[in-house]
């Protein structure tokens, strides 16, 4: 797990590699990220909204907000942190909405867990129009500022949708099992303040 937190910390501080065929340049090799190992020492899978805590927090550099991950996928969002340990958001949580893509589609949505079975989370706001089918690969968008983009949440394991609605009724198997937490990873943006404090300017202006 150590060598793992060294390399991704390597690619997160080599130069970015320009694909001059197209105008995208990989943000996770471009200095934005950063990934801080720490081992899971309580969790809970049986609430309606459940928590893990971490062996890391202030004095490791794990503030409020940062995202956490595994070697699998999608953890969850740091909620308070101590000078040595840290309380978070998992996924199996209902106030805690993740920002998603259909892969294969690029249809955005809404991941957020509905309180029954820890082993799948509901897709929201997938509009009828889209074709969906079991397998489907879904993923962070990278829009939050919180998760990088593609870091795996699960796949599609059932679609329905009734006559007269508008979104589909998805469940998507975890890639993730939260029963068995180990090691995981915090992620710290380094453009996430950057990023908030704009969009909050906007709101404000708004307002």
């Amino acid at each position: 797990a150590q060598e793992n937190e060294a390399l991704r910390n390597k690619l997160t501080f080599e130069p970015a590699i320009v694909d001059s065929s197209s105008f995208f340049t990989p943000t996770a090799l471009a200095g934005q990220y950063d990934y801080t190992i720490a081992t899971v020492v309580n969790n809970s899978v049986d609430r309606f909204r459940n928590y893990f805590t971490l062996d890391k927090g202030e004095a490791d550099g794990v503030t409020e907000g940062m995202g956490v991950i595994n070697g699998y996928g999608l953890i969850g969002k740091i909620k308070s942190t101590s000078k040595n340990y840290a309380v978070g958001y998992s996924a199996l949580h209902s106030n805690l909405l993740i920002s998603a893509v259909i892969e294969e589609t690029k249809t955005l949505c809404t991941a957020n867990w509905d309180g029954k079975n820890p082993r799948q989370i509901s897709l929201e706001y997938v509009p009828r129009h889209i074709k969906l089918k079991n397998g489907m690969r879904i993923v962070t968008s990278g829009f939050n500022a919180i998760f990088p983009p593609g870091i795996k949440i699960g796949e599609i394991a059932s679609v329905d949708i009734k006559d007269d609605a508008t979104f589909y009724e998805v469940k998507v198997d975890l890639a993730v099992d939260f029963q068995s937490l180990d090691y995981v990873y915090v992620i710290g943006n380094e453009l996430q303040q950057e990023q908030d404090s704009l969009e909050n300017t906007i709101k404000l202006a708004d307002d």
